[in-house]
């Protein structure tokens, strides 16, 4: 990777990461077009005077005339110039930009502002155009780069960018990261006629640099544009489910008003529509707020896994297994996880080394390339096994997925240092978003090797980074992009698959390289993961039955969790932070839990009739272990129905209390973490369902 992917990498990581608590309602707003419909002909230090005291956070969509004065009346007030409005033309024989723009880049300089560029000299939507436009664009760049300044393609009817979609594909084209687009409300409803916006804004999402809204009523085909620009907070087109809609994206970008054609004076409108938006952010805050409080749950009522999408019940196993199961797993792909493709057919696996002689000759240590399509300078996967010396082979085996890489989960400085990027952590040796020597062990608490393997049982791990980096852009470098059509210009379809399918397709292909090594015993392998990667292990196990156990350790929101519980992490919350990990239908369901044709005790029962194991902690209320708990029980129903004993207690068990038979579930003392307490858990449950003796009669 060379260094501008990495700081690309880098910096979207910390976008992510950074992003996790964001509070809704960051969007800045500045209401624009405001000088040409006041009535009172205001000044621009009478215009920022008014802004700042009705609590706008300056002014965009200014024109190039008299810029400096209107840039020293927004600095008096302490206010931000969000946007200048400049004329791009593509035909060959005009100018391709106003000649004031070089001059206006000096005045802006580290302003972080943008211009926003309405484009003329083609038809509307024409693409044969773009050749032109992207030369235009790329040469503009160029110029701004210093500046600072962002150029934004501009959709207005009857001009060449008429349409949102004709935006995406020009700023995609020009491929500059200071080059992109605005959505606009008023001429997506009259261009588009008012069709679905959220696979506009979806594909926009990369490009999308600005927002503008207004009241505005649902497209028809007569009215005019007093029907498409009104105050905020009139009209019938719901605005706040438009914002919901930004916010489940993860747009946090500037949020403009547009005030063309609204007459009278300025002071009225405006003063209405910054009442309307500190409303609508109200209720959208609202939406991410975070409760840790039982009594302040709403109710609500779980799907029954029993009940097949035609209201019949299912009596029998046959009937589950041949309809109601497919049913659910189906759910789960379309609205939850995505779509995962198959084994490729040119996928090998090779050994690169093997010590039989690690940790003082205790056992094995194995190191696996698993060459994804087959090339070496392909997508691949390093797995990295050990196997106890003194058991009997073949051994059973513990498969997961780290977060450090195979280098962390033990002090061994015989593994393979990892080179692909990683989250920046200097307490975990991580320079540069790159492992170094100091990084060994740093995961070895969470593994428990020599733990495991004392046991007899084999460990299997491989790092997640190495399937896809966990960024909202990694996809673009990884597994992903590698096995679409379209490489990093793919455009997902709402129910393909997120990056959690991605972690839990490669714990599938790590599980077929166990099928082919003679010392592990593969019908006995389990899937473990501990957070995002427990909701990874919990996605594996219910769709690859080739797991004989799965092990969900403090998975929360999108894991083990009840979607349907307000508390701790929500779904709107993790869609927010993590736009990336789930399929694009999910973040629908952002506050509308209840609208969601499954939940989580469902994806637990996918499990049935093989054994599960969900664990939480008393401290990571953030996980919501009571919401754990409870998706854990509601599995039950399908366990007994195939003629297996659930958890066998009705209310959740005392802190460190294990409980459950084909179902395990505990909550044990302390935080978010894998300790020595949970393997102990997972170990002598493994024994029991793997048919072993007790632990130290090997």
């Amino acid at each position: 990777m060379n260094s501008d992917l990495r700081r690309t990498c880098f910096l979207a990581g910390l976008l992510i990461f950074g992003a996790r608590l964001a509070p809704a309602g960051d969007n800045a707003f500045f209401p624009f077009c405001i000088d040409w419909h006041d009535a009172k002909k205001r000044s621009f230090t009478e215009q920022a005077a008014m802004l700042k005291e009705l609590g706008y956070a300056g002014v965009g969509h200014v024109w190039l005339e008299k810029l400096a004065e209107r840039i020293k009346s927004l600095d008096d007030a302490k206010l931000k110039l969000f946007q200048i409005t400049m004329r791009m033309n593509i035909a060959p024989d005009k100018p391709a930009y106003e000649a004031g723009f070089k001059e206006a880049l000096a005045m802006v300089k580290g302003r972080r502002m943008q211009f926003c560029l309405l484009t003329s000299g083609g038809k509307p939507s024409d693409p044969a155009g773009d050749d032109r436009a992207v030369a235009i664009l790329r040469e503009m760049s160029d110029l701004a780069r210093d500046s600072g300044a962002q150029l934004l393609l501009y959709p207005h009817v009857n001009n060449w960018v008429e349409r949102i979609e004709d935006a995406v594909r020009v700023a995609e084209k020009v491929d500059r990261p200071n080059v992109g687009v605005m959505f606009n409300l008023c001429h997506w409803l009259r261009a588009d006629k008012g069709r679905n916006y959220r696979p506009l804004l979806e594909r926009a999402m990369p490009k999308l640099f600005a927002v503008s809204i207004n009241g505005a009523d649902e497209f028809d085909e007569k009215p005019g544009w007093k029907n498409y620009i009104q105050p905020l907070g009139s009209g019938s087109f719901d605005i706040y489910g438009f914002l919901k809609t930004l916010g489940q994206l993860g747009y946090k970008g500037p949020v403009g008003l547009q005030c063309f054609g609204i007459g009278g004076d300025a002071r009225e409108h405006l003063e209405r529509s910054i009442a309307a938006w500190r409303k609508l952010q109200e209720r959208l805050t609202a939406l991410y707020a975070i409760n840790y409080d039982e009594e302040k749950l709403p109710a609500y009522t779980l799907p029954d896994p029993l009940v097949c999408a035609d209201n019949t019940k299912v009596t029998t196993a046959k009937a589950w297994r041949e309809k109601r199961r497919p049913e659910i797993l189906e759910l789960f792909r379309t609205h939850v996880y995505g779509r995962s493709p198959a084994r490729p057919a040119a996928m090998k696996c090779e050994v690169t080394a093997e010590d039989k002689n690690a940790f003082g000759g205790k056992a094995t240590r194995r190191e696996v390339t698993i060459y994804l399509l087959g090339a070496k300078d392909g997508p691949k996967i390093e797995l990295l096994v050990y196997l106890p010396n003194g058991a009997k082979r073949p051994v059973p085996a513990f498969l997961g997925l780290s977060f450090g890489g195979n280098h962390a989960v033990a002090n061994d400085p015989g593994v393979k240092l990892s080179t692909v990027w990683m989250r920046p952590s200097k307490d975990k040796g991580i320079v540069e978003n790159r492992a170094t020597e100091a990084s060994r062990g740093t995961e070895a608490s969470r593994w428990q090797v020599e733990t495991v393997l004392a046991r007899g049982y084999a460990l299997a791990t491989a790092y997640y980074g190495d399937i896809e980096p966990d960024f909202a852009e990694g996809w673009k470098i990884a597994t992903r992009a590698a096995l679409a059509k379209d490489g990093a210009n793919t455009q997902f379809a709402p129910d393909d698959w997120g990056a959690i399918s991605a972690w839990a397709w490669g714990l599938s292909r790590a599980l077929d390289y166990l099928e082919t090594d003679r010392d592990v015993d593969a019908k006995h392998v389990a899937v473990i993961g501990h957070s995002r990667l427990g909701k990874t292990a919990l996605w594996a196990g219910a769709q690859d039955e080739r797991f004989a156990l799965t092990i969900s350790n403090n998975s929360g929101e999108g894991g083990a969790a009840l979607a349907r519980r307000w508390f701790g992490e929500t779904t709107a919350i993790i869609n927010r932070a993590f736009p990336h990990w789930f399929c694009g239908n999910f973040k629908q369901y952002a506050g509308n839990e209840s609208a969601l044709p499954v939940d989580q005790h469902e994806l637990i029962a996918l499990v049935a009739p093989r054994p599960v194991y969900v664990a939480s902690a008393v401290e990571d209320r953030w996980a919501d272990p009571r919401g754990e708990f409870l998706a854990a029980k509601n599995a039950e129903p399908v366990y007994r129905l195939l003629g297996k004993e659930g958890l066998g207690v009705d209310d959740m068990p005392a802190v460190d209390k294990p409980v459950g038979t084909t179902i395990g579930y505990h909550v044990r003392t302390g935080k978010h973490d894998v300790t020595a307490y949970d393997w102990e858990r997972y170990l002598a449950f493994a024994d029991r369902h793997f048919g072993r003796r007790a632990a130290g009669s090997r």
